[in-house]
């Protein structure tokens, strides 16, 4: 975990987290600009029993390890659940939502990450990164077992873009739908997680460009 930059996609901007070999600390934008207070702290130390980071020097900044996993670190930062990729892990590249300069509120403001779902039993889902390529076997070692939450959303958020407008929308999906597009192969989409890290809602997402 330490000694990596840890990177958050945003609709608004890039977020990196870094925890220093050295105990250094920082948390900034991808314009430079530290989040929120972060600039108050630059050192950390870690409790493995409670999983707590602490920032020195001392303040209100919190910061919780919920699930730390093959290149993706579940953090509980002051009560905003983010997952942050591994920016070092070449299978990374792409695997975050790109190309959304347009209507994005809706449902999918403060979402936690952005993943592909490729398999639902019960309470049970596997994700993936969102670039999933079920043909390499590099990919495999990404896929990891979640546990819903005991009511579970589920959304389809929907874009058909043409050159001078966007149409969006989304509809809340029944259980059965749910299972309908994981098995067609094409769930991709934005997930929430509580502060158990069990996943709260998942947007589905699906556009159409017309020519």
């Amino acid at each position: 975990m330490t000694g990596h930059d840890w990177v958050h996609y945003d609709f608004a901007c890039i977020k990196t987290i870094y925890f220093g070999k050295d105990g250094h600390f920082s948390y900034y934008s991808d314009e430079g600009n530290p989040v929120n207070d972060s600039d108050l702290y630059y050192q950390y130390s870690y409790d493995s029993n409670s999983k707590e980071i602490d920032l020195l020097p001392s303040g209100d900044m919190s910061i919780q390890v919920l699930r730390y996993e093959k290149s993706r670190l579940l953090l509980n930062i002051d009560g905003d659940i983010k997952e942050f990729i591994d920016s070092k892990d070449n299978l990374m590249d792409g695997a975050y939502p790109s190309d959304f300069a347009y209507d994005t509120n809706n449902i999918m403001n403060g979402f936690s990450s952005y993943l592909a779902i490729l398999d639902k039993d019960g309470s049970q889902i596997i994700t993936a990164l969102a670039n999933y390529d079920g043909d390499d076997p590099e990919f495999k070692e990404y896929e990891l077992s979640e546990t819903l939450v005991d009511t579970p959303e589920f959304y389809l958020c929907t874009y058909n873009v043409d050159q001078s407008d966007v149409e969006s929308n989304y509809a809340k999906l029944t259980e059965s739908q749910t299972i309908n597009i994981i098995k067609n192969g094409s769930a991709i989409g934005f997930v929430w997680y509580n502060e158990s890290a069990k996943i709260t809602k998942i947007g589905f997402f699906s556009s159409s460009i017309i020519e």
